[in-house]
């Protein structure tokens, strides 16, 4: 009996070989090469590699770097070399020649990729005998921004129910973490969601934000960890900082082993619960702690830019005579730290007294999101996104009966007068009223009525009083009605609710002075304020776009108008205006004035400008219509200025391949006239 083979033809010039021999030398070829690789591999060492689903943080120009790094001992390896694939484009290749000392040989290579809604891939070779081995392919990677979250239990921002099952789900591949170094499968990148990788409801809200509005991926790391006092947190080990023994010292661990502890841009605090809550002993040393703990995060992160800290909601019972404390700090610890944010939680309605719903939760990122597209991703919504805060307070009658307090200057307050709820004792409604939860030197009774006026709010009281201090909401929830404050509030027209505060001091009678803008134009500002009794001299002020303040004249003083024919479309000003009693009472009044943009490009006869092309990615062309000595500004939407130049020919050029992707304003100046436009920088 005659054996068949089937046979294969790999070259039409070979002899044919049955398929069982065939595969037998595949096979021992594929072995070869097994253990051939096997042996190059353990004689390179990766120091630096990257891990599947890795973001790296994104530098100034936009970009992040994929490091690799290790050392060779092996001689026949002649070369190191990487592929980045955006998509399954090639984007970028690195290699790097070995040169051997004594054995060994180090590499280092630093590929680039953009912060974008791309995932990239990287393709690391092995070069040996003119051989390239493909030793990984790492998938699923990204640049981006790096945040930390820290706290209590509302920093955790997880929980059991159905509105936190139905966000779960809510994930994206751009939003990402680093899980803790004690997951029962170890640390690995992972793609964030709400609850499994604890990131947060909130957390994970933000990240979507910014995915979805500025197309940058981002890394959170929440660090949080429910009912702990702030002691907890700031516990580090100044001889061993990442100690893993202590708090802190894991938080920044988990940061060293991601590879992001010199990029994180912000860190977002929310704690407190357990010191209003039970431990009053600790209440007043919170300043203390919290300046330990900030302390240290600017030492362990060197790229910190901002520390956004929350005020805590009202609770429905608190320890000592002083449960508000905690609270009052948080809310000024934005004027005790240059770069530190403040945000309230008043407002957020449904909560235990606590713990807050995940819908809640979704509003609270939406605010935080507003302040961090700000500070960070270059956004022109900037005004009433803050939660308002007293500047100061002043008697402004006479005989006392009338107290005035002032908010920042861009906000407009609104005053709720009362709050209808129901009962959880007996289920009767109830009506709580505003007046009630002002107190004056810690009491309350003396308050008739409140009226919101612009970035003022005017409290008029039944009697004359003295008082030196007054806080604004209650220190504990009203007992015998509901286990959470819901309301009457002060509020701005964005529905950013005012932070609550304790013992901000009264100062002595001061007349209201108004101080309004009856026309803005592209190119004029008209001016009206009242006039004083006995005031004896009116000095006017300006600052440009968060510059310095600069006269603009000293007026006859009955003057009440004044028109600003000097200023420029999309310019933030500040008027400023300083009227002295005969007295010698100074006071001081602010106006905050936005230009508007015209609504098409501006063409005056005597001249023009283009800007070629728009949008624009690395350069953009300034054309004039002719020749002529200008000065050239680059700003962006709060009116910063990024860049400045004088030109004196028809053409000047701007390089803008650094800055991020977004809307910026472009103002060029003459001896005569000012033109501001649009410019889009488009990467």
């Amino acid at each position: 009996m005659h054996r068949r083979h089937t046979y294969v033809v790999s070259n039409p010039n070979t002899r044919l070989l049955p398929i069982k021999n065939h595969c037998m030398k595949l096979f021992f070829t594929w072995i070869f090469s097994i253990a051939t690789l096997g042996a190059v591999l353990g004689q390179v060492t990766f120091s630096k590699i990257p891990a599947d689903n890795q973001l790296f943080p994104r530098n100034e120009q936009s970009e992040g770097t994929v490091a690799i790094a290790g050392t060779v001992t092996d001689a026949s390896v002649t070369k190191i070399s990487v592929q980045i694939f955006r998509g399954s484009n090639l984007y970028r290749y690195a290699s790097q020649n070995l040169s051997f000392q004594n054995g060994r040989a180090s590499f280092a290579l630093n590929p680039t990729i953009k912060a974008e809604t791309v995932e990239y891939q990287a393709r690391i070779y092995i070069v040996k005998n003119r051989d390239s081995t493909l030793y990984a392919t790492r998938v699923n990677l990204v640049a981006g921004d790096v945040y930390l979250i820290s706290g209590q239990s509302n920093a955790v921002a997880g929980g059991e129910g159905p509105d936190y099952i139905l966000y779960d789900p809510q994930q994206n591949e751009f939003c990402r973490t680093y899980t803790t170094s004690y997951a029962a499968e170890g640390p690995k990148w992972v793609v964030a969601n709400g609850l499994s990788v604890n990131v947060g409801v909130w957390g994970t809200e933000l990240q979507r934000l910014i995915r979805q509005n500025n197309q940058i991926p981002t890394c959170i790391l929440n660090n949080g960890s429910g009912g702990q006092p702030i002691t907890f947190f700031n516990d580090r080990n100044s001889a061993n900082p990442s100690d893993l023994a202590t708090d802190y010292g894991r938080a920044l661990h988990r940061s060293m082993m991601a590879g992001v502890q010199n990029q994180v841009k912000a860190i977002f605090w929310r704690q407190g619960e357990a010191e209003i809550g039970g431990l009053s002993s600790q209440m007043l040393e919170y300043p203390a702690q919290f300046d330990k703990l900030y302390r240290g995060w600017k030492q362990d992160y060197p790229g910190l830019q901002k520390v956004y800290v929350t005020q805590t909601g009202i609770q429905p019972a608190g320890v000592g005579d002083r449960p508000a404390f905690v609270r009052d700090f948080q809310r000024r610890t934005a004027q005790l730290y240059p770069d530190v944010r403040t945000i309230t939680t008043m407002g957020l309605l449904g909560h235990d007294g606590i713990h807050y719903r995940a819908q809640d939760n979704v509003i609270f990122a939406h605010n935080l999101y507003r302040m961090v597209n700000r500070d960070f991703y270059g956004s022109t919504d900037t005004l009433q996104i803050n939660s308002p805060d007293p500047r100061k307070i002043y008697y402004s009658n006479t005989q006392q009966t009338q107290l005035t307090i002032e908010f920042d200057i861009d906000q407009e307050l609104v005053a709720q007068k009362s709050f209808v709820g129901t009962s959880v004792l007996n289920g009767q409604q109830f009506t709580l009223y505003l007046k009630d939860y002002i107190y004056l030197d810690g009491q309350s009774g003396s308050v008739d009525s409140l009226r919101a006026e612009g970035n003022k709010v005017h409290v008029y009281l039944n009697k004359p009083a003295t008082a030196t201090r007054l806080t604004y909401l209650p220190p504990v929830v009203p007992t015998g009605h509901a286990i959470a404050y819901t309301g009457p509030y002060l509020l701005n027209k964005r529905e950013q609710y005012a932070f609550c505060f304790e013992n901000v001091a009264i100062g002595p009678y001061q007349p209201n002075q108004t101080f309004l803008a009856t026309n803005v134009d592209l190119y004029e500002v008209a001016l009206r304020w009242n006039l004083l009794p006995n005031t004896l001299e009116t000095k006017l002020e300006r600052q440009e776009n968060l510059g310095t303040f600069t006269a603009l004249g000293t007026l006859p003083a009955n003057s009440i108008t004044y028109t600003d024919k000097s200023v420029a479309p999309g310019s933030r000003y500040i008027y400023r205006l300083r009227t002295t009693l005969q007295s010698g009472i100074e006071l001081t009044t602010l106006l905050l004035v936005m230009m508007p943009l015209p609504t098409s490009v501006e063409k005056p006869a005597s001249w023009s400008v283009q800007l070629i092309p728009n949008p624009a990615q690395e350069e953009v062309l300034v054309q004039l219509s002719k020749a002529q000595p200008v000065r050239i500004t680059l700003l962006d939407q709060t009116g910063r200025i990024l860049g400045e130049q004088q030109a004196t020919q028809a053409e000047s050029r701007l390089r803008i391949g650094h800055l991020p992707s977004g809307l910026y304003l472009l103002r060029v100046q003459t001896n005569e006239r000012t033109h501001t436009q649009r410019l889009v920088v488009q990467h």
